[in-house]
């Protein structure tokens, strides 16, 4: 009699590792349906990332009404919309860094690329 570890393995094995299908149905198309205007996806240009067998390439397309920085934002007291944070390296922490408990309260509607 099987264990019930080996069963379930079984069936994880046949229903999803090894349906490489499901990998070739992704599209270049596809992706760019699912992500929107921001991201574009191709089969040869930009950042490489493998989905089952296939590699595809993203590109980060910044809106023009969003402004570009590169410089890191401490302790924020309102929402930060609109902004590209890129290219941010510092030792101390992240691009938006906050010690207040109040926090929580500040809305982020950006992006993060390359930090």
């Amino acid at each position: 009699m099987k264990s019930l570890s080996s069963v379930m393995a079984a069936l994880l094995s046949s229903t999803f590792l090894s349906a490489p299908a499901i990998a070739y149905d992704v599209r270049v198309d596809s992706l760019n349906n699912l992500t929107g205007p921001k991201i574009s996806w191709s089969d040869s240009e930009g950042t490489a990332v493998t989905i089952g067998e296939q590699t595809f390439y993203y590109t980060y397309n910044k809106p023009d009404d969003y402004t570009e920085t590169s410089t890191r934002v401490n302790g924020p007291t309102a929402d930060i919309t609109g902004q590209l944070f890129s290219g941010i390296s510092s030792a101390s922490g992240a691009a938006v860094y906050s010690k207040s408990q109040s926090g929580s309260d500040i809305n982020i509607d950006s992006d993060f690329v390359g930090n």
